[in-house]
C-alpha cells in the first residue's frame, strides 16, 4: 500500500535532512503507529504520504502508484479538525468530497448516515463553535470516510480530548478503518496510544532518519490482550526504546 524507496527530504538550511535514503513499506489495511521525540520527523512523514510534501529524491508510491500530489483517496485528520467555523456539521462533512475533482459527490443522506453512525446525527445543523471537541473529531472523521480512503494518516488527533472521548474513538477508528480494510497511519507521543493503535510502531529516532526501526506489536489494535499483560508490555519495550533514541 506504502511504499517509501530511498526517499531524501529537508527543509532550506544547513542542518541535517529530515530523511536520507529512507526505505519503508506498509501493506494493506495495516494499522500503524508512528512516535519518537519531537522534532524527529513525524509530521513531516505524514505530510509526504499527503503529498503536501516533495522529497527531493527517491519516490513515495501508495497504492503502487508513484505520488505526484495529493490523492482523493487519503484522508489527513489533525489535531484541531478544522473544520469551517461558519459552516454547520453536515456542511462540513460534504465539503470534502467536493472539493475531489473528476469523482462522484455522495450527497446529503450518505454524510447523514456517517454522521449517524458516528452518534452525532443530531448535530448536523450545529455550528463547530457549538459542539465539545469529541464532537468535532467525529465530523472530521466523518468527512474522511464519506471520501471512501484507501489511507488514513492522523496526526495527534485524540491528544486534545479527554480520557473518555479518547479512549471511544481510538476504538472506533480501528473498528472502522478494519471494517474497510484502511491502511491507518496514526502520529503520537503518547505510548499507550502507540501500542493500542498500532499492529506495527514506526519509530523515529531523529535526523536524519535513514533506516526504519519497526516494533512489532501483534497485541494492538483491538486484539485480545490490547488492554493486558501483552499491551503492558508492549508499552514497556517502547519506553525502553525510547529512552535508547533520546
Amino acid at each position: 500500500m506504502i511504499n517509501l524507496d530511498g526517499i531524501t527530504f529537508g527543509f532550506a538550511g544547513d542542518g541535517p535532512p529530515v530523511f536520507d535514503s529512507f526505505t519503508w513499506h506498509v501493506g494493506k489495511g495495516e494499522p500503524w503507529s508512528v512516535t519518537g521525540p519531537s522534532g524527529c520527523g513525524k509530521s513531516t512523514l505524514l505530510l509526504l504520504l499527503a503529498g503536501l510534501l516533495k522529497p527531493q529524491r527517491g519516490t513515495v508510491r501508495i497504492g503502487g502508484r508513484p505520488l505526484q500530489h495529493p490523492s482523493g483517496r487519503t484522508g489527513l485528520i489533525l489535531q484541531d479538525y478544522e473544520l469551517l467555523p461558519w459552516a454547520t456539521v453536515l456542511e462540513n462533512v460534504m465539503l470534502g468530497p467536493r472539493l475531489q475533482a473528476g469523482r462522484p459527490v455522495p450527497g446529503r443522506d450518505a454524510a447523514l448516515a456517517w454522521l449517524e453512525r458516528l452518534g452525532i446525527r443530531d448535530l448536523a445543523r450545529r455550528y463547530p463553535r457549538e459542539i465539545s471537541g469529541g464532537q468535532r473529531q467525529r465530523a472530521a472523521i466523518a468527512r474522511t470516510l464519506l471520501l471512501e480512503p484507501e489511507l488514513v494518516l492522523m496526526d495527534e488527533p485524540f491528544s486534545a480530548l479527554d480520557a473518555a472521548n479518547r479512549e471511544a474513538l481510538q476504538q472506533l477508528t480501528l473498528d472502522m478503518c478494519a471494517e474497510r480494510r484502511i491502511t491507518l497511519i496514526v502520529v503520537t507521543h503518547n505510548v499507550e496510544e502507540a501500542c493500542l493503535l498500532g499492529r506495527h510502531i514506526l519509530l523515529l529516532a531523529g535526523m536524519p532518519n535513514r533506516h526504519p526501526d519497526v516494533i512489532s506489536n501483534p497485541h494492538a489494535a483491538g486484539t485480545a490482550g490490547a488492554a493486558g499483560e501483552a499491551h503492558a508490555a508492549a508499552c514497556a519495550r517502547l519506553r525502553e526504546r525510547l529512552r535508547e533514541v533520546l
